[in-house]
């Protein structure tokens, strides 16, 4: 009886003390913005960022007849700039994982 009513409050003590890190985590990420828009969107920016620049070199081209070498170069551009953003966004979420108090 005496060993059931101590495992019953470690358990209790235990989920207490799992509830007081939760919101350890969540107030330290309030504290960083910046790394929670990063960790939540970090992977749609990479895509979208690898996007933009061929997108608008092509709207060069089409519109103001910008010499087709260019649009060459944007998609070779953004695919470099997608891949380091991207890794940017991996970098602040293994950050965020490590450092911040989960």
């Amino acid at each position: 009886m005496l060993s059931s009513l101590t495992n019953v409050i470690d358990t209790k003590c235990n989920c207490a003390h799992s509830i007081e890190r939760e919101e350890e985590g969540r107030r330290g990420m309030e504290q960083y913005p910046a790394v929670r828009f990063m960790v939540q969107h970090g992977a749609k920016l990479a895509v979208m960022v690898g996007i933009s620049l061929p997108v608008l070199v092509l709207l060069g081209v089409l519109v103001v007849g910008w010499h087709w070498v260019w649009l060459v170069t944007a998609v070779v551009g953004g695919g470099a700039l997608g891949f380091v953003f991207r890794t940017f966004a991996e970098l602040t979420q293994i950050i965020a994982d490590m450092l911040l108090p989960q």
